[in-house]
């Protein structure tokens, strides 16, 4: 049997602190470089403008957080996980580092094509405040309705049905410090933002409340059932 031609690396990362306002293509940037420092043998696109072979999952929000961001990395010889991982950190700060790295039995699937939904965490303003019973009575109609109709993509006027794409939604917190605590579609056919989510809130409260996120982190990616 012929050796693979490469080796694809998968690792999970966190983006938290400060570092929550990179944009996604700061984040790839940062780990570029790191990679480069570290003397990794990583593979690289043909051509002129050669890049490397790396792939990103679903970009965060800036101002967002994640804990188990999911990074591929594909490689010219294999190394042991947990040098890369090593080798990673050593270039990376640790607002930004690799928490996990493993690779993928031959023929497996890649993980990301295995994701299906994620966890969000949010802390919500609200202007004018509102109690938390109202936006506990919200998300009890949106989780009660069979379908729910929003407006997706304001330049193309695009109308996608959401309601399909939550999995759960439940209010936590007290007092001025209210949470919705998030699981979403995250697979390319069933993406949510989380943003949407909350605009769909807004719309079943009275039209005069505003609500925005003051913090939200991604706590996990979740693969279907039976898939790891």
């Amino acid at each position: 049997m012929n050796a693979p031609a490469f080796w694809e690396i998968f690792v999970t990362y966190r983006k938290v602190g400060r570092l929550r306002y990179l944009s996604h293509l700061d984040v790839a940037r940062g780990m570029e470089r790191a990679l480069r420092r570290s003397g990794l043998p990583i593979r690289y696109t043909k051509g002129y403008n050669r890049r490397m072979r790396l792939h990103f999952g679903q970009a965060l929000p800036v101002g967002a957080e994640g804990k188990a961001e999911i990074l591929g990395i594909e490689m010219t010889q294999p190394l042991p996980p947990e040098e890369i991982a090593r080798r990673m950190n050593e270039q990376l700060p640790p607002e930004l580092a690799v928490t996990r790295a493993w690779g993928l039995p031959q023929g497996a699937a890649s993980p990301f094509k295995a994701l299906e939904r994620a966890n969000y965490t949010m802390v919500v303003a609200a202007s004018p405040p509102v109690a938390r019973e109202d936006l506990t009575e919200a998300v009890t109609v949106l989780l009660a309705a069979k379908e729910f109709l929003l407006l997706c993509s304001e330049g193309e006027g695009k109308v996608v049905d959401i309601r399909p794409r939550i999995y759960d939604l439940a209010v936590g917190g007290d007092g001025d410090h209210l949470e919705l605590h998030m699981t979403l579609g995250h697979s390319q056919d069933n993406y949510l933002n989380p943003d949407r989510c909350l605009r769909a809130l807004e719309v079943l409260m009275d039209r005069s409340v505003s609500l925005r996120w003051t913090r939200l982190v991604r706590t996990a990616l979740l693969s279907r059932p039976g898939e790891r």
